[in-house]
């Protein structure tokens, strides 16, 4: 499902990257419900090409995902020279073993552990550089 087509230039423009579709459409519905600009990618290949083609301003990206990873899509994404780059939100399941310092050098602004809420992703959201 796509949330939004041919979105306009907006702070609100985003791209959630989640191989489990149930959980990218809940997060998809709950952010367009409050304003936000969503489409939806399952796998990290169709990430890059909705990425390259929506020029999101926020990626919430599941660091888990089929065909490329989320460190191979934030890596490609952060190098891309011909659009300012999103912001990209980390999406993981256990974040006990995860190396931060890794996480800022492939471009990741911020990490949220798994299950993750809509209100943390909104929250995160409102307070970050993207709205000023």
């Amino acid at each position: 499902m796509v949330a939004a087509v041919g979105i306009p230039e907006t702070s609100r423009r985003g791209l959630i990257c989640e191989a489990d579709p149930v959980v990218a459409e809940s997060l998809a519905r709950r952010l367009c419900g409050w304003g936000y600009l969503v489409e939806v990618a399952a796998d990290g290949l169709a990430a890059l090409e909705v990425a390259l083609r929506l020029r999101p301003r926020f990626v919430l990206l599941s660091l888990e995902l089929p065909v490329l990873d989320g460190w191979d899509v934030a890596r490609t994404l952060s190098r891309v020279a011909t659009f300012r780059a999103p912001r990209l939100i980390a999406m993981s399941t256990c974040e006990d073993h995860l190396d931060h310092a890794s996480l800022v050098r492939v471009g990741f602004a911020s990490h949220v552990t798994k299950p993750v809420t809509p209100f943390a992703v909104k929250q995160l959201l409102d307070s970050s550089p993207i709205h000023r």
